[in-house]
């Protein structure tokens, strides 16, 4: 009888130690990470709707430049046209005026140029901000996320020490796991679920 019931205990130990085992090789569920991190320069520089608006700032500015330089090159021809002409020449005071005239044109046109670019950087910066955080409370939403924090990449690139501190204000985040990185898998979504808007289409071409 002894030895019946210690064949049991036995085979029930085994037993429990079988299904031990087995819940142990079962992987545990994979749980949503509530606190994730958003590299949100990389997301404006290669998400379509954040680049495209940034590629037709780029070209504007590429413009205002290009018109700076033709400028200031109509200035430089006169100037050399006025080397060669003697002093007694009636065109040199001509010469002289329309370069005076040039460059003070150059001077305002600078000016203005200026001022329309850093306000409409600022409106793109500010609408840029607007619209990620709209479309990252809807993936949030959808993914199950409650905190983004921002981080900035894995090396800090500041070259002085003005640029160190602006970055290390910037930088929310001293460490995240890769799998707590939802900046490219953040892209995809926005590249497949938000359309640029035509205007923004044609702007960019």
């Amino acid at each position: 009888m002894k030895y019946i019931q210690l064949s049991i205990l036995i085979l029930c130990s085994l037993t429990s130690a079988g299904f031990n085992l087995q819940a142990e090789e079962k992987p545990a569920p994979s749980k949503t990470p509530e606190i994730v991190v958003l590299d949100m320069e990389t997301v404006f520089a290669t998400a379509n709707i954040f680049s495209v608006r940034y590629e037709q700032f780029n070209k504007e500015v590429k413009e205002a430049q290009a018109s700076w330089q033709a400028e200031v090159e109509a200035v430089k021809s006169l100037e050399n046209q006025q080397k060669i002409t003697g002093r007694s020449s009636p065109q040199y005071a001509e010469l002289a005026e329309q370069i005076e005239v040039g460059k003070f044109k150059i001077k305002l046109s600078d000016q203005r140029v200026k001022a329309q670019l850093e306000k409409k950087q600022f409106i793109l910066v500010k609408d840029n901000v607007s619209d990620l955080r709209k479309h990252l409370a809807a993936y949030c939403e959808e993914k199950g996320h409650k905190v983004v924090l921002r981080s900035i990449g894995d090396s800090l690139n500041s070259r002085t020490g003005q640029q160190l501190r602006q970055e290390l204000t910037q930088l929310n985040a001293l460490y995240a796991a890769p799998e707590n990185d939802i900046t490219e898998d953040f892209i995809g979504w926005l590249n497949a679920k938000v359309e640029v808007p035509k205007e923004d289409k044609g702007d960019a071409k």
